[in-house]
């Protein structure tokens, strides 16, 4: 619960003692907007919480337990661009090459936040 990727789920689990019975509520603040949570009950006291960010910057989580902030709450997480999602590749290195020889493609990127690229 410290990172996540722009319009990638993520997910995190809450694990409260079995015989606690309350309501859990979990807020997820964005930097312009809330982001729907979902709670999954998994059982034995656990529950899995996905959401997805659609922009990035920094969101707060904020997890209640029957009304009372659970330890740590509110939780800061650094929401990251997803330049895999604003980015494609084309050329004719991506479909054959040769050892020891150059294989030639072009990436292009997008957006305000392109980043840099590394190829490996």
């Amino acid at each position: 619960l410290k990172e996540g990727v722009v319009y990638k789920e993520s997910a995190f689990k809450v694990q409260t003692p079995e015989a606690e019975t309350g309501k859990l509520v979990v807020r997820v603040e964005g930097p312009d907007s809330a982001c729907k949570a979902t709670i999954s009950d998994q059982g034995g006291g656990c529950s899995q919480v996905t959401y997805t960010p659609k922009q990035p910057g920094d969101y707060l989580v904020h997890v209640t337990l029957d009304g009372e902030k659970i330890p740590g709450s509110a939780f800061k997480v650094q929401v990251k661009p997803n330049l895999a999602r604003d980015a494609r590749a084309e050329g004719p290195g991506l479909s054959t090459a040769t050892v020891r020889a150059a294989a030639k493609f072009k990436v292009y990127t997008k957006g305000p936040d392109a980043g840099s690229l590394e190829v490996q």
